[in-house]
């Protein structure tokens, strides 16, 4: 997926850096999925 900046390119084997990368995924994805849901919302009423 997208690395943001160097949270993963420190040391790619530190467990923690990827999960935090694994959550900022999970975190923008679902903003995204939220905007297109109201985006959705607006666009039919």
């Amino acid at each position: 997926m997208m690395k943001f900046g160097t949270l993963t390119e420190e040391d790619p084997d530190d467990v923690d850096s990827i999960r935090n990368t694994y959550y900022l995924n999970i975190f923008i994805v679902l903003l995204v999925f939220i905007f297109m849901v109201l985006t959705l919302i607006r666009a039919i009423s």
